[in-house]
């Protein structure tokens, strides 16, 4: 993981996940430490490739002093004030670890007669290389402001400046963490709304139902029990049940089919009911038939 070159936070990036987020801290002022709130806004890439370059822009630091330090500056005779802020984020991935400083400037505002000072600062920002794949998180660390007060006439006073450290205050929300940043490759899914494709069941296969006349290879038994008929009527005629005599006795056992009777002509009805001719035989040749 390497920095480079410092880039203008003005610069803009397509595709940028934008950041804004206000952290709890604790300032040390010449009056003793006090409570400040940082906010810090910034815009990063999506996502990168291996060896891409991720740049933040955008990047703004807003810090609110409170009252105290405005009565510090007051007793100062300071009218204006000008500020350098000084940020610490570190950098992480994987089992890499970095720092990076985000600096930032204001020119020179009012000094408020009473309340709290709020200082907004922009500035470069240095950019982030890493040569492997994996999640990139940046997470703030410690703040840095320096004061330059200046009177009425614009002159400096004395001293000329005023050094203001801060170090991040108890953050249960984890508001600290910045951003992540995936590197490399994205992970491809599926189509949302698409069910994923259950597992096939392969459905048993039904036994194959045994030949007649053949014995089942589960039971050993005939189906239909003619085994068992044909093997008691083989043991009566003393024909032995075997491989051999199992042939000879369903020869014997079969039964022949019935002769079947001849077809009969059906009877011609004639056409008109007649009395059967009653004939005698005379000593002609020809039979004499009365009508």
């Amino acid at each position: 993981m390497a920095l480079a070159p410092l880039l203008p936070a003005a610069a803009v990036a397509a595709g940028t996940l934008k950041v804004d987020a206000a952290l709890p801290y604790v300032c040390a002022l010449p009056s003793g430490e006090r409570p400040a709130t940082v906010r810090i806004t910034a815009a990063f890439p999506e996502r990168a490739a291996v060896g891409e370059e991720i740049r933040p822009t955008d990047v703004t630091t807003t810090v609110e002093l409170p009252p105290a330090a405005v009565a510090d500056l007051i007793a100062l005779k300071a009218a204006t004030v000008r500020a350098e802020s000084r940020l610490t984020v570190a950098v992480a991935q994987n089992e890499q670890r970095a720092e990076a400083v985000w600096n930032g400037t204001v020119q020179p505002v009012p000094v408020p007669a009473e309340g709290p000072l709020t200082l907004t600062t922009t500035g470069d920002v240095p950019s982030l290389t890493t040569d492997t794949a994996g999640e990139m998180t940046l997470t703030a660390g410690a703040f840095a402001v320096d004061l330059a007060p200046a009177g009425a006439d614009g002159a400096a006073t004395d001293p000329p400046s005023l050094a203001v450290t801060c170090v991040p205050g108890d953050d249960p929300e984890g508001r600290a963490r910045l951003a992540a940043v995936p590197v490399g490759a994205a992970v491809p899914t599926g189509e949302p709304g698409t069910p994923p494709p259950s597992p096939t069941v392969p459905s048993p296969s039904a036994p194959s139902p045994a030949s007649p006349g053949r014995r089942s290879r589960r039971t050993g038994r005939h189906p239909r029990g003619r085994g068992r008929r044909r093997a008691r009527r083989a043991g009566r005629r003393g024909v032995r049940w075997s491989a051999r005599g199992r042939t000879r006795a369903r020869r014997r056992t079969r039964r022949r089919p019935a002769p079947r009777s001849p077809a009969r002509t059906p009877r011609r009805a004639s056409p008109r009911s007649r009395p059967p001719r009653r004939c005698r035989r005379t000593s002609s040749a020809t039979p004499t038939c009365g009508s």
